[in-house]
């Protein structure tokens, strides 16, 4: 799905116009990046998915704000924040707060996640059967498409559910600029944006306004030497430190 919406981008901008239809695209895809990384994958995963969902996130604020969205930009980009430094970091995840509270809900919507990831995967390929798929192995293709429709139709009734307790409201969605704007209180709040398209910064007021500036001295590229000089110099400031501790 990544790899079409980027084929996408890449049509539009080749033609110099945009289409609302690719910002829609990247909505989905970022309202399913923080249902896929927090449900059933284990750490090592996560961690790997980082790089992937940082350029994802990226090329989709980068098309918000060539389509002049900067509120749905800035958005985008403090969601994509959240998800890779919670992966960095190892943070609790939405899902372990559900479970502190409401372990029943926290299990089913893990259970309906797998049975849906199991069912994606199933068709045209072959896999080990085990107690929870080993029911969907004799299916023929109508009926796994009418298991997998009757399964997407649980977990999105689940999460409205969840939705539904007190302090879960916002559960696996991404921050609205409201929430944002407390965080500029003392001060403006500025947040770069760099890809291959474009690099921008976006400068979050007190009022709530914000600002775009375009940098167009700056690019993909030089964002990348920087951070392997940076790599580099922490690198060596390491080995430095430990011949300190050595001698």
């Amino acid at each position: 799905a990544l790899n079409c919406i980027q084929l996408y981008s890449w049509f539009s901008r080749s033609r110099d116009r945009f289409h609302d239809d690719l910002l829609q695209a990247y909505q989905r895809m970022l309202d399913l990046i923080p249902q896929n990384i927090w449900l059933g994958q284990n750490v090592k995963r996560r961690y790997e998915q980082v790089p992937q969902i940082g350029d994802a996130v990226n090329g989709a604020a980068a098309a918000a704000i060539r389509s002049g969205n900067f509120t749905r930009a800035l958005e985008w980009l403090e969601e994509g924040r959240n998800i890779v430094w919670g992966q960095v970091l190892q943070l609790r995840t939405p899902v372990d707060d559900l479970r502190q509270k409401h372990p029943g809900l926290a299990d089913k919507l893990e259970r309906i996640s797998h049975e849906l990831e199991l069912g994606a995967s199933s068709a045209g390929s072959f896999r080990t059967l085990s107690p929870t798929n080993a029911a969907l192995s004799c299916l023929c293709p109508l009926e796994e498409a009418e298991n997998h429709h009757m399964r997407a139709v649980q977990y999105e009734k689940t999460l409205e559910e969840i939705r539904g307790l007190d302090g879960f409201e916002t559960f696996l969605k991404p921050k609205k600029i409201g929430e944002l704007i407390p965080a500029s209180q003392d001060g403006p709040v500025i947040t770069l944006n760099v890809h291959e398209s474009g690099c921008d910064a976006l400068v979050l007021a007190r009022s709530g306004q914000i600002v775009h500036v375009p940098l167009p001295g700056f690019s993909h590229a030089m964002a990348k030497r920087l951070q392997r000089s940076l790599m580099s110099y922490e690198s060596s400031g390491r080995r430095d430190n430990g011949r300190k501790l050595v001698k």
